[in-house]
């Protein structure tokens, strides 16, 4: 009885030992972060101005959530990367429940600005200075 009683001690020994290493190796693993996978501070940064001018451009939307974006890229006219330039195309629902039709934005995304084709008066001066020579 003795013996089995030494068995199961002996087992129950590994079997904490073997969840306290396999806990400790997913640890690791969940920790690690892959160099390669990273963004740069300027790819994050991009990132952001996209996100934040898409956001700016819906917010002025009939209908948000219907917003699609095509053709959207960052412009520099300048060296200074803080007067950077979102310019692209967007397609979202009316009033009525249909899509418009793409129309181009042009957006500064440090100063929260959006230029739509449609409702700015000399869209063309902007696009053409902001968003043709990327």
């Amino acid at each position: 009885m003795a013996t089995i009683g030494r068995l199961v001690l002996y087992l129950i020994i590994i079997f904490v030992a073997v969840i306290s290493f396999a806990g400790m190796q997913a640890g690791k693993n969940a920790s690690a972060v892959d160099p390669n996978n990273l963004r740069t501070h300027k790819e994050s940064t991009k990132f952001g101005w996209v996100y934040d001018s898409e956001i700016a451009v819906k917010s002025i939307m009939k209908d948000p959530k219907s917003a699609q974006f095509r053709d959207v890229y960052i412009s520099y006219p300048n060296i200074n990367p803080k007067s950077a330039f979102v310019c692209g195309e967007v397609n979202a629902k009316n009033s009525f429940g249909a899509y418009d039709g793409f129309e181009r934005f042009v957006s500064q995304p440090s100063i929260n600005l959006v230029m739509m084709k449609k409702s700015t008066k000399d869209f063309y001066k902007y696009w053409n200075k902001y968003c043709l020579n990327p």
